[in-house]
């Protein structure tokens, strides 16, 4: 019994492949595909295309380009390639060598390598229904031209086009149309920088010619610069206000504002490298990072300014100004030493430390202050 069921399933397979090869010799014969498969050449020819989309590889900042993994999926009625399923065996489809029918010439119009028809020279099977409606999924990696816009790396979202058009056919040959409002992503594999907030696909004329756009906008995962970058600038623009509180007397002031300094601008140099490079619009997060080096800066100008007159004993080494501030403070109540002259003129004298303690009072509010509205505004600006 086994052995005849054997010989009763090859005599089925044989015949359908003998039907098989008899389909295929019937719709070749004859079939021109350097023609359009159009009945009515009064008509354009619709194809209907779905775009899905299986990984996301790369984005370039710097060169602006979108690296994707995608299967661009067509569909049209070819007249010519239609058949009878009873005649055959009831074969309702047929795998076919794309080589032996017309295809449609789908390009990426905003690709940034060789223009050339999706899928480039690799074979891609055609499937062909009784009815000649075909369907062409070529595919490969699509690397589009994308503009960038870094304002608020590394919160930044990104929006990116993928452009496809039947270059050569007008819309006088050729109507692309989509077959979903949005990108297919059942076969999509995430990635791990990256995020696809929103996506779409719709038509749009460009010069007569029928264009399909996918319309993609993501969003980058911040949480390593978060930790990399970011979390180590607010700790130096912290630490950095501090050294007004170090004792002039421990002699580490200046000293420890230079190293500050330094290390902040070593760390700039080394962060820089992750930081995507661009004048238009230039990232906002490194715009914060040169204010607060050039805050440090302004801090060791004020270390070594409130060391000079600590020790000074030359009242006219002091500058007016100095000496306002210092009444200023005087007069709200931290220190007064009041002396009566002879004229009744009330003048007010100070050491060199009221100076210091008054001007190291002051840089740490202001640069305190400063430091807190930059990062302040950083925040605001990138969340919103």
């Amino acid at each position: 019994m086994y052995v005849l069921m054997l010989l009763v399933l090859d005599i089925v397979q044989g015949q359908n492949l003998t039907v098989a090869k008899a389909l295929y010799s019937d719709l070749i014969t004859g079939y021109k595909k350097q023609l359009m498969p159009m009945t009515n050449f009064s008509e354009p020819l619709s194809i209907g295309l779905t775009i899905y989309l299986m990984s996301f590889n790369s984005f370039e900042e710097v060169d602006e380009t979108l690296s994707v993994t995608s299967v661009v999926s067509l569909k049209w009625i070819d007249p010519s390639l239609k058949w009878d399923p009873a005649a055959y065996g009831n074969l309702t489809s047929l795998a076919l060598d794309p080589v032996d029918i017309w295809l449609p010439p789908v390009f990426l119009l905003n690709g940034v390598k060789k223009l050339e028809p999706i899928g480039g020279d690799t074979k891609f099977h055609v499937i062909v229904d009784s009815n000649g409606e075909i369907n062409y999924s070529p595919g490969g990696v699509l690397n589009a031209k994308c503009p960038t816009d870094i304002a608020k790396f590394p919160f930044d979202e990104q929006t990116c086009d993928l452009q496809f058009v039947p270059w050569g056919l007008t819309l006088q040959y050729v109507i692309l149309y989509p077959e979903f409002e949005n990108i297919q992503l059942q076969y999509f594999t995430s990635h791990s920088d990256w995020k696809i907030v929103d996506h779409s696909t719709y038509l749009l004329d460009i010069g007569g010619l029928g264009c399909i756009w996918a319309h993609m906008k993501i969003k980058r995962q911040p949480l390593y610069y978060a930790i990399m970058t970011i979390l180590p600038t607010l700790l130096f623009s912290l630490l950095n206000p501090l050294v007004f509180v170090l004792p002039v007397e421990s002699g580490e002031r200046v000293s420890l504002s230079i190293t500050i300094l330094l290390s902040y601008a070593i760390f700039l140099t080394l962060v820089s490298a992750s930081i995507p490079t661009s004048s238009n619009p230039m990232c906002t997060l490194l715009t914060v990072m040169i204010a607060i080096i050039a805050i440090s800066g302004i801090i060791v100008f004020g270390a070594i300014f409130s060391v000079r007159y600590y020790y000074s004993s030359d009242p006219k080494t002091i500058c007016c100004t100095v000496k306002y501030l210092v009444r200023m403070k005087l007069r709200l109540g931290l220190k007064r030493n009041v002396v009566q002259s002879k004229a009744d003129v009330i003048v007010e004298k100070f050491s060199g430390k009221d100076v210091a303690h008054t001007l190291d009072f002051i840089f740490l509010i202001i640069t305190y202050g400063l430091i807190f509205v930059i990062i302040f505004s950083y925040f605001i600006y990138v969340l919103s």
